[in-house]
């Protein structure tokens, strides 16, 4: 009997060696992707592939400070943190999963004694002991266990894409606020240089005044103009410390601990004069978010099959080796061992109208699942193409903005020496130093714009992740 029952197991294994999975079988989406992107970077050297560059972005900037709170945000950032737990969960997962097709064994053991009262029986304790191993494997005819493995493991290969879109994200968001630093520190020089300017033309008005040379009405003016320039200051600086903040906690420490790095004089980086664009093709093979959306619709795709599977009745082996006996001494003794091998199987025959419509839930979703991929890949370019014209337009900007500091400056340097001449009044030449104060500041913020626009194009393109997965995943 038991021979038959192994020959049994032997053909049902053979079966389900030669058995293929029901349900689709997953094929990557086909997505069109524009040959060239519409806007283009004029007045820089573009690049469509550079994997060096794109790789580290960060530091075409030339910043040693930027570089070094990079790597202090991969290091300590808590996102990033958070993002690689859960991918060592979603490994777990995977493996528990992948358990569930091997045979299981269990060991069982009981110990009892009966006591009976008045009876006619000789021994009224009666003592019962048992020990054996149970063991199962349900043969995966239909391939449902292997559809659960396979979205588990796109599972898993999704929350991979999550920790590198992280890490892509917590790159872009260093060197942006870095880069804001920077700016709000040229804004403040800028304020302070304007209210050198200012005193020295109180200065000037109070002498002239003194002199005979110039009315009340100038001096008053200067003094106002001056007292109104300390203000900026404040704003500046609280805007300032927000920047300063943020890095701190985007390198896993508490506000404050950076100040003194980057209270140390600094400028806002040099634009870049050769910038990678990429290709659209690769946006779509690079983007983490994109990745991760199509390990979404994978694993969507195999839990169709593993509805379907459902339908159908599963079939288990079982086996079991014991012993049991009524004294504990002889229980391993062979004379009362036990032994039993055989099939089992198990069918929601009246539950069919239940799976069915689990099989509908798990279609529509991956539909859902399809269509948010489609959405990524469209965000993707759209952010690509907005940070390159932004870039372009914010860049040619940037020169003309040069041009008019310049001008404003030999503007005002003119009416400085008139007024001190005495050829022309305050008036003229605090419209010309404020006209030359105004376009410095914009030159200030118009640079920072670009490299923060530079970064939101190299964010876009998905650039970075690679030079740090293997130190972030350990």
């Amino acid at each position: 009997m038991n021979l038959k029952a192994l020959r049994y197991a032997s053909l049902c294994c053979f079966l389900t060696m030669g058995c293929a999975s029901v349900g689709p079988d997953y094929v990557s989406p086909e997505t069109s992707a524009p040959a060239v992107w519409n806007s283009q970077a004029a007045g820089v050297a573009s690049e469509a592939e550079n994997p060096e560059i794109l790789a580290k972005w960060w530091q075409t900037f030339n910043d040693d400070t930027l570089n070094s709170l990079v790597e202090m945000a991969v290091k300590g950032s808590k996102d990033l943190k958070s993002a690689g737990y859960a991918l060592s969960a979603s490994r777990a997962k995977l493996r528990m999963t992948d358990a569930g097709s091997l045979p299981s064994f269990e060991a069982n053991g009981s110990a009892s004694a009966v006591h009976y009262g008045d009876t006619s029986l000789d021994d009224q304790d009666v003592e019962s002991f048992s020990a054996g191993f149970d063991a199962s494997w349900e043969l995966d005819l239909f391939g449902g266990l292997r559809r659960d493995t396979e979205a588990a493991r796109a599972d898993m290969e999704a929350t991979r894409e999550s920790l590198r879109d992280a890490l892509v994200s917590v790159l872009a968001e260093t060197a942006s606020a870095y880069i804001s630093a920077r700016t709000s520190q040229s804004s403040i020089a800028t304020a302070e240089t304007d209210i050198k300017i200012n005193g020295e033309l109180y200065d000037i008005a109070e002498k002239k005044y003194r002199s005979g040379l110039a009315d009340a009405s100038d001096v008053k003016q200067a003094l106002y103009q001056l007292e109104y320039s300390r203000t900026a200051l404040n704003d500046l600086r609280a805007k300032l410390n927000t920047s300063y903040n943020r890095l701190a906690v985007l390198t896993g420490q508490n506000p404050g601990a950076l100040n003194d790095l980057l209270s140390k004089e600094g400028v806002i980086p040099e634009i870049p004069l050769t910038i990678v664009t990429s290709i659209p093709a690769d946006v779509i093979r690079k983007r983490p978010d994109i990745r991760k959306a199509e390990r979404n619709l994978a694993a969507q795709t195999a839990r169709i099959g593993a509805a379907r599977s459902d339908m159908y009745p599963k079939f288990y082996l079982k086996g079991t080796i014991g012993y049991q006996s009524d004294k504990a001494g002889s229980l391993f003794e062979s004379r009362n061992s036990t032994m039993s091998i055989g099939p089992t199987f198990r069918w929601a025959l009246f539950d069919l109208g239940a799976v069915r419509q689990n099989i509908n839930v798990q279609t529509e979703t991956q539909k859902q699942y399809m269509t948010q991929y489609e959405a990524s890949v469209l965000n993707a370019f759209e952010e690509v193409e907005n940070a390159l014209n932004s870039f372009d337009e914010e860049y040619k900007k940037n020169k003309q903005l040069k041009i008019a500091m310049d001008a404003a400056y030999d503007a005002y340097d003119l009416e400085l020496k008139k007024y001190k001449a005495g050829l022309n009044d305050y008036t003229s030449v605090k419209t010309a130093q404020s006209a030359y104060i105004s376009y410095k500041d914009k030159l200030t913020q118009s640079t920072g714009s670009a490299d923060t626009y530079l970064v939101t194009l190299y964010k876009a393109l998905g650039g970075g992740w690679e030079t740090y997965e293997e130190k972030n995943e350990k």
